[in-house]
């Protein structure tokens, strides 16, 4: 009996994922804490508290440049190139990743979020100075006083794109929302056990 060697051919259709860009409105429901952290404002930091060394006689430096409350606030804010306050989008990102399990969304499926940019611009009626009593790092946990500008009644517009295939818009709105009620934004958020950063989705 002959044999058929010929190959079998199978027809395969390719879906080929749909993306969706929308724009969605952020506003925050408590005030915002930012604490950005670099090498810069740790060797600033350090040399502000070398300052207060030096103002009870303790160093004799005279050379070390003064370092002010305004310099230190300065440094923890995000500025785009423009100078506007902003905050990394991965904020958002992260704890829309966060809550996923939370709703029934697999974490995977958010693989193919993408918010535009790397830093939001983010608007405020206003920035003040939040001072609270914390302690050093290390053996002695000195106290010290730890200062971090506050935004109050802050709001951002995010530009996402989505593959409609894996999420409807939807569940990417209560994805939004519950990040911000369970993880929020910035320091002290609810993720950290705090009460700031808390945001929704704006209603129309």
């Amino acid at each position: 009996m002959p044999i058929n060697t010929g190959e079998i051919r199978k027809v395969v259709n390719f879906k080929p994922p749909q993306f969706k860009i929308v724009k969605i409105q952020i506003e925050g429901i408590t005030p915002l804490l930012m604490n950005r952290q670099s090498e810069r404002i740790k060797e600033m930091l350090r040399r502000y508290q070398f300052d207060d060394f030096k103002k009870q006689g303790k160093d004799k430096n005279k050379d070390l440049k003064k370092i002010t409350e305004e310099d230190l606030i300065k440094e923890k804010i995000h500025y785009d190139d423009d100078g506007n306050v902003c905050f990394p989008v991965m904020g958002f990102k992260e704890g829309m990743i966060n809550v996923a399990p939370k709703i029934g969304i697999y974490a995977n499926n958010l693989n193919s979020i993408q918010i535009f940019g790397n830093l939001v611009p983010i608007k405020f009626k206003k920035m003040k100075i939040n001072r609270v009593m914390g302690r050093t790092s290390g053996r002695n946990k000195t106290p010290q006083e730890i200062i971090r500008p506050e935004f109050t009644e802050w709001s951002c517009e995010l530009t996402i794109r989505f593959n409609s295939e894996l999420l409807n818009e939807e569940q990417l709105v209560n994805l939004i929302n519950w990040a911000g009620s369970e993880v929020g934004l910035g320091d002290w958020r609810p993720e950290t056990r705090g009460s700031y950063g808390i945001y929704k989705v704006k209603s129309s």
